[in-house]
């Protein structure tokens, strides 16, 4: 992002390149990038009916329906950046029927309908910032969970038994991955995120959502001592 931002200045003003990216130097003197959460994890409860038909003395068929609610934790990338303040002076001139979300050229050059963009100056204000924030966010919304299942259980002896199951558990879900890599510009220069809102644009989050069905199989067996 820094490379953009020099890119602006420098078509859009008369300051020297060198001077530019002498102020851009120490934007960002330190970042740092922790995980918090590296997975998706999910917590579910449920509550429903449970079945067990005998087939004679020893084997018994199992079954259940059941409907609960799932819990998503997400995945979790915190940025955090110190760095110089810089102070922007510019100037924007507004066409008749400007609208906002339309561009300008560079150099100062019209845009039908847009705006034009001059920076008078780009200096340091004198302090330094210290940020942190979410930088990457990956998570499911809480859904609610439909589960079945069969399983045979089968009596070795009195008070030990066998039992193979399949478990099928079904939820709707929507998963939104965010990004937010410009949060710090809204510290480092505070006028340069003034203006990307003054002409319609914004420094926020990314975010994509998406929606999925997820379908669960569990296939297992297990030994069962009854007292």
């Amino acid at each position: 992002m820094g490379g953009d931002i020099a890119d602006i200045i420098d078509a859009n003003s008369f300051i020297p390149t060198s001077q530019v990216q002498k102020e851009m130097s120490d934007v960002v003197k330190s970042e740092e990038y922790t995980i918090e959460s590296d997975h998706l994890t999910e917590f579910s409860a449920n509550v429903g009916l449970y079945f067990n038909i005998p087939l004679g003395k020893r084997f018994a068929l199992g079954s259940k329906l059941l409907i609960g609610r799932t819990l998503t934790q997400e995945l979790d990338i915190n940025a955090h950046y110190t760095g110089n303040v810089k102070d922007m002076v510019y100037t924007l001139s507004f066409k008749e029927g400007y609208e906002k979300g339309n561009t300008y050229g560079p150099g100062g050059t019209e845009v039908e309908n847009g705006a034009e963009l001059f920076i008078d100056d780009f200096k340091s204000a004198g302090r330094d910032y210290d940020v942190e924030w979410d930088y990457i966010t990956l998570g499911g919304n809480n859904s609610t969970n439909y589960g079945t299942g069969l399983s045979l259980t089968y009596k070795y002896k009195s008070n030990f038994s066998w039992r193979v199951f399949c478990d099928y558990d079904f939820s709707r879900k929507e998963f939104t991955f965010t990004i937010d890599p410009y949060r710090f510009i809204k510290h480092a220069a505070p006028n340069f995120d003034t203006m990307f809102a003054t002409i319609g644009s914004n420094l926020d989050p990314l975010s994509f959502k998406k929606k999925k069905d997820v379908h669960y199989f569990t296939i297992g067996g297990s030994f069962l001592v009854n007292f």
